[in-house]
């Protein structure tokens, strides 16, 4: 299984204290996946804010309660720069051989499109990867008087959820 993580808030951070505070908040990163991973799992910096972390012999269900401890890990524990103690959270996605993809490429690009779903949900977060027969079929179930959707379109619980909007919510 291969993991994508990505640092929520580097820009604000950087913006806010300056870019040595946000190669901390790398820093910090780093250490919190290394303190969270075993001996026979591989983390490395993949670019940017983003880390990639193998996880050899495991399927995407099987890892998600080890990434779903390094994103709470890092949401709990703020790091330390220049006296100010900082809070960031992670957005994961997670992707497994064979079921996402048949190559490393294919299955790291499904883990980083979760991952950039975590982002899209809220972030502070783990997504796992939906194969390419589930992203298909989904996306040919949605349809409404014949018009095929797209994927973003929030799905119902079937509980008589309705949508609740306030004054102003609306703009004309």
């Amino acid at each position: 299984a291969v993991c994508m993580l990505d640092a929520d808030n580097l820009k604000q951070i950087n913006d806010r204290y300056g870019h040595l505070a946000g190669t901390e908040l790398i820093k910090w990163t780093a250490r919190v996946i290394r303190s969270s991973i075993r001996e026979s799992d591989i983390a490395a910096r993949f670019g940017g804010d983003e880390f990639i972390i193998l996880y050899a012999d495991h399927d995407k269900e099987q890892i998600l309660p080890a990434v779903e401890r390094i994103v709470s890990a890092m949401s709990s524990c703020p790091f330390s720069y220049e006296g100010d103690l900082i809070g960031c959270t992670l957005s994961a996605g997670i992707a497994s051989f064979p079921c996402d993809g048949d190559d490393l490429k294919s299955v790291v690009k499904l883990a980083d499109q979760a991952m950039y779903r975590s982002k899209e949900m809220g972030k502070n977060r783990v997504t796992l990867a939906e194969s390419e027969g589930e992203q298909k079929g989904g996306r040919e179930k949605l349809q409404v008087r014949g018009e095929k959707l797209g994927s973003r379109v929030p799905q119902l619980d079937g509980q008589g959820a309705g949508v609740h909007l306030r004054k102003g919510d609306l703009t004309r």
